[in-house]
């Protein structure tokens, strides 16, 4: 794994350990916050990677397959997750069993 998979992975895990249902990823806050200067190349495969690792997350049954993305500080639902999509953030939705 390159740093910037371990660095989106444990993102994905710090986000994911809230007591929140709604785990709300905030994109444009993680790439501001990154310790180095990132090119537009860079950011779009870390977004891939955040994408991936959600997918992981779902097929294991941990997140419905309802997203929102987050655009100008408003949510809308949408049923994919793309790079395009994603620049300001997204929220996906623990699945609770009980």
């Amino acid at each position: 794994m390159t740093k910037h998979e371990v660095e989106v992975q444990f993102k994905v895990i710090q986000v994911f350990s809230s007591v929140n249902i709604a785990k709300t990823f905030w994109i444009k806050d993680f790439f501001e916050d990154y310790s180095v200067k990132l090119t537009n190349q860079q950011k779009t495969k870390m977004k891939n990677y955040f994408i991936e690792c959600l997918q992981q997350y779902k097929e294991h049954g941990l997140v419905d397959g309802n997203y929102k993305i987050i655009s100008k500080g408003k949510a809308y639902s949408t049923k994919k997750l793309t790079s395009k999509v994603i620049s300001e953030g997204f929220i996906v939705y623990e699945k609770l069993y009980v």
